[in-house]
Order: structure tokens, then C-alpha cells, then sequence
């Protein structure tokens, strides 16, 4: 059974009451600790002079708090019974940088031990040795090791918490020997390489069920040798450059690619996510995004984005997920979104896909399926928006315009009341308000639905791309089954809530998705025989307004 630190522990705690309660000026103290000692702005520039700390000549070790950044060049740290040589208890974003030689010793405790991600990266060498435990300790949270030689003996090399499985350690064109005379490298959720590979034993590699690097007869091996390797190439492009091990951390250099400041563009291979922040991919050539052959590739969209191309903005040639909060403008010469033999999930983004074909599949008789749940999607096409797909799923959104359109599995399209393909269609979320459906042509003038009314000087709008309904002073009151305000799947929409307000109906308020009351003002919500507010399979917070439910069930 290894041994996993969980807390600080009680002495610790008190300790650090009883000196805060005695002193008036106190060091910031920072979440690392070195030998048992923890950093603070009073000594993070000499912990040289921490009690079982060695610094050859010429070396350092200190540690930059704004940059988050320990440095160690020509360090020991060796320390016994229950104490770390290094602890990350919770700097998130940890960087370790290494040059020259140094080491990193323990007994009982791990001699490097991280509870928040950590990057441990230079141009030297670490080596961490424990007698008894785990010589490097992922303890739920990622680990990534880059360009440095490591060397971590123990009775486990480098390992996650055997009970959770949480852990990702990642393997950056760095140069890693793991020995444990229980396991090499174990316990882990994820791992991955990247520029290196696995080259001893003979055969070795990581399975997932077994959460460890196995041998070829699907045991943990005890003794595990990575060096780099030539950069790996996925099956992804941008712009048609192929995204490789070299330039996945940072696409913006990419021809054609245009990030905005404080942006991001990214692919995360052990993830397989392709994270997209104010950006912009413009180019004469066929894609601007092409996904090749990587199942399940999820595009995480922030921020405001575009995607222009010749023939496709994004084409998907293997499952696809497209999530997020933010914005994807997608223009083909040919198709905004091209889907063949593959899913694609669209989840929660705005999304504008225009071109000839808006949104389309391969004729309709392959595999291609397209899902849209709680998102807003506008799809154009001179020739079709949506079409030649063998399946169209909507989950908590639906279409809202053309009047009457409707999705038509004979035809494979979207299709409007005179069965002729649509050439534009709008979807979106499902909110109601007394039983009519919020849209972008109703959200700006809630108050002319039947059932509604504002006093003047109130206001009653909804803004779909913060998620965001404000009432002030608004009634809302409707019988025939019907309730005030529902939420049917627009998670983590917020209700803003000033002046006097009130809701009669079915419920008053029914969240079937994330919600949260929040406001300065008063809410009454009332019915006769069902939950004034109906909470259903979700999370409601109410924060700082006033409000009364009264029903059969106040809240339920």
C-alpha cells in the first residue's frame, strides 16, 4: 500500500493559526514546500539554506512567485521519516526548471510529491530516490516532464493514487528511466508521449485498463526506459499544415492562422483537444480545419472564432465534438461544415455555417450523423443548410425558423413546409416563458407574450449570448398546464432580478438545466397544486435577491 499524503495535517493547521493569530506581520506563504519547510516571500530566494538542502558551488535554488517557477541547478535535497524533498500542495501551474545535476531523496514520503499540475522542464537532470514509496507522486492532479533526463527510483517509479485513477503524466522529448520493485509507472488515469517513445523493455507499453506501462504479457514492468524520438504527426490540419509534437503547443504560427491577444490555439494529443480562443483561420487553400483520422477530437471553442476556406471551413472525417461557450463562424467555397462517414456533436457554441451546403454529410448514405444539443446554430446554404445526413438529433434546442421546417429523414435535410430543402435554418436553446418559446426574434420584447407585463420602467429581455434573462418589475401569470418561466436546457443560464417581480403558473420557475436567481431585487413565485420553483435534476442557486415560493411544494 503506498503512502499518499491527503492533507497538511492537524499540527500543521493549528500551527499556522496560532503564528497568524500572534503575529502582525507575517511572510506570504506559498503552497510548496521544500524538505518539510514551506516557501514564503521571506526565504523563496535562499532556500539553499533550508535544513537538508545541499547547493554545489555555482548553483541555485530559489523560487519566483510571480512566475510560479522553482529553479534548481546542482541541488540535493535529502530528507527522512515523514516529509517531501518537494511538495506542490497547491501551486497550479507549477514550473520546475532544471539544470545541471540534481537530486531529490526521501524515505517514508515521496521525494516529489504533486497535488496541482506541474511542469517540470530545462536542460538538466533529476534524479528522485525513495526507499520505501513512491519516487515521483501524481497525486490527482497532471504531471508533465519536458526535454530533461529523469531518473525515479522507489517501490514505484512514478504513480497516480492506486484508489482514484485521476492522475495524467505527460512525456515531452524528454529522456525518462522509471524503476519501482513494485511498478514502473502505474496508478495513472492518462499518459502520453510526445517527440519519445518507449524503448525498453522490448514490447512495453501503456494500457489503459491497467492504468500502468505493462509488459507484453500485460503485467507491470518494474523497470521502464523513454527517449526521444522523432516528432509524432496526427491526423489533423490546420490550414493543410499537419499539426505534429512540434507545433501542437502553439498553432498561431501556422500560415493563414490569426490569434487575438490574450487568445489560444492548441491541440492537446493525450486529450485529443484542439482548444480555440479568438481565432482566426483565413485561407485560399481547401480547409481551414481538416480532421483526418483522430476519433473523438474535441474542439473547445472560447472567445470569438472564424474558419474560411476555399472548399470547407471544417471537415470532419472522423468523430468530431465541438463544445464550448463561445462563437465558430465556418465558410466553405463549398460547405461551411462538412461531415463524412463520421459523427459530429455540436454542443452549447454559436455556430454560422455557411457556403453552398451550410451543414451537409456525403450523399446521406453513409455515417454521417449530426447532433446539436443546447446550441445556437445557424446554418446557410445557396444549394441546402442542412442536408445529405443519415441522421439530424436535436437535444434541448429545436428549430425555430423557417416557420414549419422540420427535419426530413426520407430527403436527408432540413426541409421547409413545402417539403423543399431549406437554405436557411436557425436552431436554439429551449427556454420558455409562459409557454412560448424564447428566440433571437422574441428575446429583445418578452413582455408582448400573452401573460406577461412590465410596469414601466421594467424590463424583461433575454440575452443568449451571456445566457443571461433580466426581469425587473415584470408579472408573468398562466393557467392551461403551463409554466411561468422554464428552463428546459440552457445550462448555467442566470436570471438577473431587480425591482418587484412575479410568477404564477404550473411552477413559476422550472430549471431542468443549471440556473442561478441572482439580483437585488424580489421574486414571489406561486401555484396552486404542483412546486412554486421545481428543481429537476440539476443545480439551482439562489444568490442574494428576495424571494418567496408558495405552492404545494415551496421548492422542490
Amino acid at each position: 500500500m503506498k503512502r499518499i499524503r491527503t492533507t497538511i495535517g492537524w499540527f500543521t493547521a493549528f500551527l499556522c493559526v496560532t503564528l497568524l493569530w500572534g503575529s502582525p506581520a507575517m511572510a506570504e506563504k506559498y503552497g510548496l514546500y521544500i524538505a518539510g519547510t514551506q516557501v514564503t516571500d521571506a526565504n523563496c530566494n535562499a532556500l539553499k539554506d533550508i535544513q537538508d538542502v545541499t547547493v554545489a558551488e555555482g548553483g541555485e535554488f530559489k523560487y519566483d512567485p510571480a512566475a510560479k517557477t522553482l529553479t534548481m541547478k546542482g541541488v540535493t535535497v535529502s530528507v527522512e521519516g515523514d516529509k517531501e524533498a518537494i511538495w506542490n500542495a497547491d501551486i497550479a501551474g507549477l514550473k520546475i526548471e532544471v539544470s545541471g545535476t540534481n537530486r531529490l531523496e526521501a524515505t517514508n514520503w515521496s521525494p516529489l510529491n504533486c497535488f496541482t499540475t506541474t511542469e517540470i522542464d530545462g536542460n538538466g537532470s533529476l534524479t528522485t530516490a525513495s526507499s520505501d514509496n513512491i519516487a515521483i507522486c501524481v497525486n490527482g492532479t497532471t504531471l508533465t516532464i519536458s526535454n530533461i533526463t529523469l531518473e525515479a527510483t522507489g517501490k514505484w517509479g512514478i504513480a497516480g493514487d492506486d484508489d482514484n485513477h485521476n492522475e495524467t503524466l505527460i512525456i515531452k522529448n524528454a529522456t525518462v528511466t522509471a524503476k519501482g520493485t513494485e511498478a514502473a509507472i502505474c496508478d495513472l488515469k492518462t499518459f502520453g508521449l510526445r517527440a519519445c517513445q518507449i524503448t525498453a523493455p522490448a514490447g512495453a507499453e501503456w494500457k489503459d485498463e491497467k492504468h500502468a506501462v505493462v509488459d507484453a504479457a500485460g503485467n507491470p514492468v518494474k523497470e521502464v526506459k523513454i527517449e526521444p524520438a522523432a516528432a509524432k504527426e496526427y491526423e489533423l490540419f490546420v490550414a493543410e499544415v499537419q499539426v505534429t509534437d512540434d507545433n501542437c503547443d502553439d498553432l498561431s504560427g501556422i500560415d493563414g492562422v490569426t490569434v487575438a491577444e490574450g487568445g489560444e490555439f492548441k491541440y492537446d494529443p493525450v486529450t485529443k483537444t484542439l482548444t480555440m480562443n479568438g481565432v482566426t483561420v483565413s485561407v485560399e487553400s481547401r480547409n481551414a480545419i481538416w480532421n483526418n483520422g483522430i476519433e473523438g477530437l474535441k474542439i473547445e471553442v472560447l472567445g470569438s472564432n472564424r474558419l474560411e476556406a476555399n472548399d470547407e471551413g471544417l471537415l470532419c472525417l472522423a468523430s468530431t465534438a465541438i463544445e464550448g461557450n463561445g462563437s465558430l463562424t465556418a465558410i466553405g467555397g463549398i460547405v461551411g461544415v462538412y461531415v463524412r462517414s463520421a459523427p459530429l456533436t455540436i454542443s452549447n457554441i454559436t455556430l454560422d455555417a455557411t457556403g453552398k451546403w451550410g451543414i451537409a454529410g456525403s450523399e446521406g448514405n453513409q455515417d454521417e450523423t449530426l447532433t446539436i444539443a443546447n446550441a445556437t446554430v445557424t446554418a446557410k446554404g445557396t444549394e441546402a443548410a442542412i442536408c445529405d445526413l443519415k441522421k439530424f438529433t436535436l437535444e434541448g434546442c429545436q428549430i425555430i425558423a423557417p416557420a414549419g421546417a422540420e427535419w426530413k429523414a426520407e430527403q436527408h435535410a432540413v426541409v421547409n413546409a413545402d417539403g423543399s430543402k431549406a437554405k436557411e435554418v436557425k436552431i436554439e436553446p429551449e427556454l420558455y416563458i409562459a409557454g412560448t418559446l424564447v428566440t433571437s426574434l422574441n428575446c429583445n420584447a418578452l413582455k408582448d407574450i400573452d401573460g406577461v407585463v412590465v410596469a414601466e420602467g421594467g424590463e424583461f429581455k433575454y440575452d443568449p449570448a451571456t445566457k443571461t434573462l433580466t426581469m425587473k418589475d415584470v408579472t408573468v401569470s398562466v393557467g392551461d398546464g403551463k409554466d411561468a418561466i422554464k428552463n428546459s436546457d440552457i445550462e448555467g443560464l442566470t436570471i438577473e432580478v431587480s425591482g418587484t417581480n412575479s410568477l404564477k403558473g404550473n411552477s413559476g420557475l422550472s430549471c431542468l438545466a443549471s440556473t442561478e436567481i441572482k439580483g437585488n431585487g424580489s421574486l414571489i413565485l406561486t401555484t396552486s397544486d404542483g412546486a412554486a420553483v421545481f428543481v429537476g435534476s440539476t443545480t439551482l442557486t439562489i444568490s442574494n435577491i428576495t424571494l418567496d415560493a408558495t405552492g404545494k411544494w415551496g421548492i422542490a
